[in-house]
């Protein structure tokens, strides 16, 4: 399994003589982007909380990252100084704490200031990135509501008025009451949504069929979540967040073969307890549109988690 790791700039120290303070900093991380960027420093002091982004980087290492870091300064005036070093950094894959390491550059001046030398040193923080599982389920009380549109079936056909018009007819049966439940996993890396593993599924306990409650099992594909609203950018904690996808009507559920362009567009507001989602699809027979749009509220649930993910285990932190 391959393993993220980060590295930031913390602080720059400015030791030695004084050779200037108009400085370009270059950080070369082995094949990896470079980093550069100007300060402007006072000989003597030190620059901290930087929590600047150097590296981050896929490995499938299991247990050392190792990665060669060249760092250059030049002092720009007339005379312009330069300095470099490098260095091999080892991160131990192992553990999960921060993993902390200098890299000291030292800058001999040329020109008027010839003979003074000067010592940068540049602390670093490394990391191992590990995504975070934020799982949760609400139970929402709704309503219904059904409409239709002309769409195009699969001989290329625009349907016809009174194929929209039995569509409609057709879709209103289940305007009405329904109850689901929302069944949500929200992954973060590094503080950034993972769209690729985060997901939302609708599970059916009854809905409204021709004026009365029908008690049905029912369970959409999962649907991917597109974004997500934090709360104080904490990503353990979550204030909402939107879905989206062209398949949620499960291809095994009945009457699915007859069906394409099965499209929702939905949102969930943990903070206000609502819910709201458009879904549809397209009869491939006739090219009527099936629209339902469905507005729902919840009593504001507790998270489950937030859970590490390691190693394909789900931790709690």
């Amino acid at each position: 399994m391959e393993k993220r790791v980060k590295i930031t700039l913390d602080s720059i120290a400015y030791k030695g003589d004084n050779i200037g303070r108009d400085l370009t900093f270059s950080i070369i991380p082995g094949p990896f982007t470079d980093t550069n960027f100007k300060k402007r420093i006072a000989n003597g002091d030190t620059l901290s909380d930087l929590n600047r982004t150097v590296l981050k980087a896929l490995t499938d290492e299991q247990n050392e990252f190792k990665v060669p870091f060249t760092v250059k300064i030049v002092e720009q005036d007339k005379f312009s100084d330069f300095g470099a070093a490098m260095q091999e950094v080892t991160i131990d894959l192992n553990k999960t704490g921060a993993q902390e390491f200098t890299i000291d550059v030292t800058v001999e001046a040329i020109g008027g200031d010839r003979g003074k030398v000067a010592v940068f040193t540049l602390k670093f923080t490394a990391m191992l990135v590990v995504p975070i599982l934020v799982k949760g389920e609400v139970l929402v009380n709704a309503n219904s509501k059904s409409s239709a549109r002309a769409g195009v079936n699969d001989m290329g056909k625009t349907a016809s008025k009174e194929k929209v018009k039995s569509a409609k007819g057709h879709a209103a049966q289940y305007d009405g009451p329904t109850v689901f439940k929302a069944q949500y996993e929200i992954v973060t890396i590094d503080g950034e949504l993972d769209k690729a593993n985060s997901k939302v599924r609708f599970v059916t306990i009854s809905f409204t069929q021709n004026g009365g409650k029908v008690n049905f099992d029912f369970t959409t594909t999962d649907i991917p979540i597109t974004s997500v609203k934090f709360i104080d950018g904490d990503v353990t904690k979550i204030a909402s967040f939107q879905c989206a996808t062209n398949n949620w009507y499960p291809n095994d559920a009945d009457g699915a073969p007859d069906l394409k362009d099965r499209d929702l567009v939905g949102t969930v507001d943990l903070i206000n307890g609502k819910t709201r989602y458009v879904a549809s699809y397209t009869d491939r027979r006739t090219g009527a549109v099936y629209i339902y749009t469905v507005n729902g509220r919840f009593r504001v649930p507790n998270p489950i988690g937030p859970f590490f993910m390691g190693a394909g285990i789900f931790a709690p932190m």
